[in-house]
């Protein structure tokens, strides 16, 4: 985080006078601010993780079946046998999923990224 110009300008004026105690006789203080290459640094790493979420959403698209809303009740009864076992993907409250681990369901949750993004 940038700190206020003025805090800045109290900085610089100690590293001068510093300095000139030192015995410098020609010196002066640059300010920068990096916030453009943080910014860019973090524009980058979330590309790569969009990158990555949407290629997981494609390869779950692609080898598992979309169970909507029924998500739930179908990981249930395939934990308790009643169904046979199959990969899918569909919704649940936090709670429903809460749940359905504390049953000893294996359920990940993914962020479920739009195509314009």
């Amino acid at each position: 985080m940038v700190k206020d110009q003025e805090y800045l300008e109290k900085k610089a004026s100690y590293c001068l006078d510093l300095a000139k105690k030192f015995g410098a006789t020609d010196s002066n203080v640059k300010v920068g601010s990096s916030i453009s290459e943080t910014v860019n640094f973090r524009n980058k790493k979330l590309e790569n993780i969009t990158t990555i979420l949407r290629s997981i959403k494609n390869e779950i698209k692609k080898n598992y079946t979309f169970v909507g809303d029924d998500f739930v009740n179908q990981a249930r009864s395939m934990n308790q046998g009643q169904i046979k076992e199959k990969s899918i993907y569909g919704h649940g409250t936090k709670k429903e999923i809460d749940e359905l681990r504390d049953e000893g369901v294996d359920v990940l949750n993914i962020p479920w990224i739009t195509e314009d993004h």
